[in-house]
């Protein structure tokens, strides 16, 4: 959950990561989460919405190349 969180806060369009392990929320500054979570999806990853929040909610056996891939798609729509 720390790798996430790491990353996520060194996003400019990301206002604040909450969550526990890997339950993770992300709050945006500009972007709408349902925009978000349809391009993503559209480029192959699978998020959540809750309210206001992107929410990742990945496997337990994830591994480090799986979550940067996931981060570097993430990091191309936020800075889009």
């Amino acid at each position: 959950g720390r790798y996430f969180k790491e990353k996520l806060e060194a996003v400019e369009e990301v206002e604040s990561v909450s969550g526990l392990g890997l339950m993770i929320g992300i709050k945006l500054k500009t972007k709408s989460a349902a925009d978000v979570v349809s391009a993503a999806l559209e480029r192959g990853l699978l998020l959540l919405m809750a309210k206001d929040k992107v929410r990742l909610l990945p496997p337990l056996n994830i591994t480090y190349d799986e979550i940067d891939r996931g981060l570097n798609i993430l990091t191309e729509i936020f800075n889009a």
